[in-house]
């Protein structure tokens, strides 16, 4: 009988622990989803900025 206890006790810390994981997956998650669309705006900044200097460098040679 106490040994049923034990486990049962042992088994439900076991869920809660797992439960608290989930959670902190779940962060984890939105976290990098973040970290994504932040890449995502660079990405895009770079695109831009390089696109805007091609245009300023042609119009240079266009001029000489």
């Amino acid at each position: 009988m106490r040994g049923e206890m034990e486990l049962s006790k042992r088994i439900e810390k076991m869920e809660r622990e797992i439960a608290e994981i989930k959670g902190d997956l779940v962060e984890i998650k939105e976290g990098l989803s973040r970290v994504e669309e932040s890449i995502e705006w660079i990405k895009t900044i770079v695109k831009v900025t390089f696109s805007l200097f091609g245009v300023i460098i042609g119009v240079m040679v266009a001029m000489m």
